[in-house]
């Protein structure tokens, strides 16, 4: 980035999304008690047809259509005091989030050893009314020896966990933005403070149409599960925008994830930029839209820093140049993907290219080649008709301004 946030940096991820997980009907609106159908063999919860996996899903799913923690708790299996929690949790999450169209669907996996069965469930969810389902795969083994069948472990392993299914959250709202914490209130409400500026400030420089969502995870490893990544992958960047269960639908719901292990060096200033830079991300859909990635990384630092009214810092950028020559292309989505000094760079390099452009023909110019580009118009077509210039001359004037700088 081109502020210097003791190289800690923001975007969103650098190889994209992965591809959207296959959409699946719902499982049957929630049963309970014996039915006159039910075979003899069937335990109390079960109606006829269902397997205990089924017959959980449906009650679960009805606990968290209700926000009912309690009914969500009594699914657990006694003395699976960590799984009692979580579905709790789930359960109130769904309120105070305001979810919709909850639905469950489980799929044996055909694995019973050691009594019990296990199997996954496909959890969909709508974070608000009038925006795309979200859909993730969660692993479940229950136990069904005992009148009803019980939850012994739930989504422990999942390849991708959203943080509502994670556990208790501290919750924000307001006018355009959400927060969600897995953490105390005091990071709570300094997180909502800066969601509240960051959309205030940024939809005076571009719209901001959709609603900014910020959550913070509790850890490290709670920070990789919420975004599906290996373990550390992320771990160089300050916060990343997403979608909430990492497909790549043009609808798919949004949301920043802040990293927690760095929130603690950021300051209050580092913190507006951050967000601000995620929020112009938001706002330009930049997760699910085409262009290359020094384009929207150097237009969501163009727009945070004019937002905030903040000077840019090109330091390392200059100092990378004089140690190892101006570098002949823009950055390229790899250069994204390291960490440090060569991480801050690609950022700074960004924006200089983006400041290049505004330089030339405005900064309305730049917002119409950003918006151009990301709906899918080609680069160098859009550059020439909106600013006056082919890649070749831009590369030029931008490697001008890096050898002035590196002096």
């Amino acid at each position: 980035m081109v502020v210097a946030l003791s190289s800690a940096c923001s975007g969103d991820p650098a190889s994209g999304p992965p591809a959207p997980l296959p959409s699946r009907p719902p499982v049957a609106q929630q049963t309970t008690g014996q039915t006159a159908g039910q075979s003899a063999g069937q335990t109390a919860g079960q109606t006829a047809g269902q397997s205990a996996g089924q017959a959980v899903a449906a009650r679960l799913q009805g606990a968290l259509r209700a926000a009912d923690g309690a009914a969500a708790t009594a699914l657990a299996s006694p003395g699976a005091v960590g799984v009692a929690a979580r579905l709790r949790a789930a359960a109130e999450n769904t309120a105070a989030l305001g979810l919709t169209d909850v639905s469950l669907r489980y799929d044996a996996t055909g694995d019973a050893t050691g009594g019990l069965e296990r199997g996954s469930l496909d959890v969909s969810w709508r974070p608000r009314p009038g925006e795309g389902l979200a859909s993730v795969v969660v692993p479940i083994a229950l136990d069904g020896s005992g009148d009803q069948p019980r939850v012994v472990s739930f989504a422990d392993g999942a390849a991708r966990l959203p943080l509502w299914l994670t556990g208790a959250l501290t919750t924000r709202r307001g006018a355009g933005w959400r927060v969600a914490v897995r953490a105390d209130s005091g990071q709570a409400d300094t997180l909502a403070v800066a969601a509240r500026r960051a959309r205030g400030r940024v939809g005076r420089v571009v719209p901001v149409r959709s609603v900014v969502e910020v959550e913070l995870p509790a850890d490290a490893a709670e920070y990789d599960a919420t975004l599906g990544s290996a373990p550390g992958e992320y771990a160089a960047l300050a916060a990343v925008t997403t979608t909430a269960d990492g497909s790549a639908g043009t609808q798919a719901p949004l949301r920043i994830v802040v990293n927690p292990e760095l929130l603690p060096t950021l300051g209050e200033q580092g913190l507006a930029l951050v967000l601000a830079h995620e929020t112009v991300h938001v706002a330009m859909r930049d997760v699910t839209a085409p262009g290359p990635r020094w384009l929207s990384e150097g237009f969501a630092d163009h727009v945070a820093l004019r937002a905030l009214g903040v000077d840019p810092v090109t330091q390392v950028a200059a100092e990378v140049a004089r140690a190892r020559g101006v570098p002949s292309r823009l950055p390229s989505a790899g250069d994204f993907g390291g960490s440090g000094r060569a991480l801050e760079a690609a950022y700074e390099r960004s924006w200089l290219a983006c400041q290049v452009i505004a330089d030339r023909a405005g900064a309305r110019a730049l917002l119409r080649l950003r918006r151009a580009v990301g709906a899918g118009q080609p680069l160098d077509a859009t550059l020439r008709r909106v600013a006056g210039l082919t890649r070749a001359e831009l590369v030029a004037r931008w490697r001008r301004q890096l050898t002035r700088l590196a002096r």
